[in-house]
């Protein structure tokens, strides 16, 4: 019954990777290499840049906002 309703499962592996909510990027590691928050994924990567950041800067502004909008 999956086939009929995914033809393609039968030639391809169905894999669903994390996307990061702040850069978008896949991470190399997969699932293994984010955070999860509610819906959304953190990639390491931007985890340490936002535990890094000055809360003077733009670029805090910016990564509240997206973190706001995924909280809602």
């Amino acid at each position: 019954m999956l086939n009929q309703i995914l033809p393609w499962s039968e030639d391809r592996e169905c894999k669903v990777l994390p996307c990061c909510c702040i850069c978008g990027k896949i991470p190399a590691e997969g699932i293994r290499g984010v955070i999860k928050l509610k819906k959304a994924f953190i990639c390491k990567k931007c985890e340490e840049e936002i535990v890094h950041l000055d809360i003077d800067s733009a670029q805090y502004e910016v990564v509240k906002e997206k973190i706001k909008k995924i909280l809602k």
